[in-house]
């Protein structure tokens, strides 16, 4: 907008220090966040019906660390195989994006990771993308990152297998690990490290945006001055959480019982 206005000025008058009162007029439209963000996320039911349906070990492992990681599409994609490390409770993954560079633990996908590590086409090269498409005609005979609009389309049948909303997107996903941030009672995040977290700017307003929108901090408040304490929810295991196989003791993805 300021560069309409900008532009505008200088071909009207360029020697005129108000710009013209057609352009100080339009106003930037104003984004209807509730909108924006409300329904656009995925239980951990859900999600966990989704990576149900999912064969493709890439696939499993992509969409899990998408979660895990609340990324970016193109954070996402521009992962290498250099950017994972292993640790002792999962992987660190480093990450460029709009904000610079940092890094997020994978815990509850890291056995997805690391079966998807294992079957990778050119796991000893540190210089391969994490998330590779098939050898085609196309990229050379070559592995080459997949591309966005496939890992979309991927999604959407995805969910419509599951029986979820074929509207579904990469965005979504990450719209779905902060809301599942907001709404976690034993770990409450400030608006500061939500923006570390998250990858926001210094000056973002966003974090406050899914808090207001799920009513997180208000509820509470209002039900700690009348006094009245909320009812504790019990305390039940995520359908996320990796589980031990049944032969070895090894953590295993949650839908899987044996290595």
């Amino acid at each position: 907008m300021i560069l309409y206005k900008r532009l505008a000025k200088w071909f009207v008058d360029p020697d005129d220090e108000v710009c013209p009162k057609f352009w100080r007029k339009i106003k930037p439209k104003k984004i209807d966040w509730e909108k924006k963000l409300k329904d656009k996320w995925l239980t951990k039911d859900e999600f966990f019906r989704l990576l149900d349906v999912i064969d493709y070990s890439r696939d499993k492992a992509l969409f899990g660390v998408c979660v895990e990681g609340a990324l970016r599409r193109g954070e996402l994609l521009s992962l290498r195989i250099r950017d994972v490390t292993k640790t002792s409770y999962g992987y660190d993954v480093i990450v460029s994006g709009k904000t610079g560079t940092s890094s997020f633990p994978v815990v509850l996908f890291a056995p997805l990771l690391t079966h998807w590590l294992n079957m990778h086409p050119f796991k000893n090269n540190p210089n391969s993308p994490l998330w590779p498409r098939r050898k085609s005609s196309h990229s050379g005979g070559r592995f080459a990152g997949v591309q966005k609009g496939v890992v979309n389309f991927m999604l959407k049948r995805y969910a419509k297998m599951a029986g979820l909303s074929e509207m579904v997107s990469l965005h979504w996903l990450r719209h779905t690990k902060i809301t599942w941030t907001t709404k976690d009672k034993k770990v409450r995040v400030s608006d500061e490290m939500a923006k570390k977290l998250f990858r926001w700017g210094s000056s973002s307003r966003m974090f406050s945006r899914y808090t207001h929108l799920h009513g997180t901090d208000s509820k509470e408040t209002f039900l700690a001055l009348a006094g009245v304490k909320e009812i504790e929810e019990e305390e039940t295991a995520s359908v996320l959480d990796p589980k031990k196989c049944l032969n070895c003791g090894e953590m295993n993805s949650a839908e899987f019982l044996y290595c």
